[in-house]
């Protein structure tokens, strides 16, 4: 015969709006920050392509948006949607 499950925490109320809010925002962030990274970038085929092409690869180092506030947004934004949800 198995064990009922224990339920560990529970929240009712303008709580657990709360924890709706920061997922829902974390989807927002992880989101943003995936259209801030230049995919290409992080992945050296604009640097292959560019090689190839003969031109100078070289860009200037780029802060937008939440880079400015956070080192790594989309981390973060990770960790806003599943830390509500470990149990």
């Amino acid at each position: 015969m198995a064990a009922d499950p224990v339920s560990i925490w529970h929240v009712d109320g303008i709580a657990a709006w709360l924890l709706i809010a920061s997922i829902g925002s974390a989807g927002c962030i992880v989101l943003a920050s995936t259209f801030m990274m230049i995919i290409f970038d992080l992945s050296g085929l604009r640097q292959g392509f560019s090689r190839c092409a003969r031109r100078d690869a070289c860009q200037s180092f780029k802060t937008p948006l939440l880079y400015k506030i956070v080192r790594h947004p989309l981390m973060l934004g990770f960790l806003l949607a599943f830390w509500p949800r470990l149990r």
